[in-house]
Parts: structure tokens; sequence; C-alpha cells
């Protein structure tokens, strides 16, 4: 099963428990397609292009 995009952002992030981390690098050494997907949520990460819920899971933001 191929990770999604918020699964891909958090590992970008380091923010996943190691053995989904393990997984999706996995995931990507196996899959040409799946790292020019990942490399297209850096893009558009690093253009600026954030949601609400983006700004809370960079920021590990936890409610008051």
């Amino acid at each position: 099963m191929q990770p999604t995009d918020s699964e891909l952002l958090a590992y970008l992030d380091e923010a996943l428990d190691p053995p989904a981390m393990a997984a999706i690098e996995q995931h990507l050494r196996a899959s040409p397609e799946l790292r020019e997907r990942t490399a297209q949520l850096v893009r558009r990460r690093d253009q600026g292009e954030h949601s609400v819920g983006e700004v809370w899971r960079r920021g590990r933001l936890s409610c008051p």
C-alpha cells in the first residue's frame, strides 16, 4: 500500500514512529514514482503552500 501525502510529509518531518519511517523508506527505495511524488510535495511545501493542518503538523502544535 502506497503512503498518503500526509504520511510522506510526516516522514519528511521525521514525525512518524520508527517502523512507519522504515516502511516508507523501503517504498521510496523501490518506487521512482513515489520518489517523484515526494519531490513534488517538497516543492509545493517550499513554495509556501500551507494549510492550517500543515502548519499544525510542522509546528507540532497542541491544543491549549
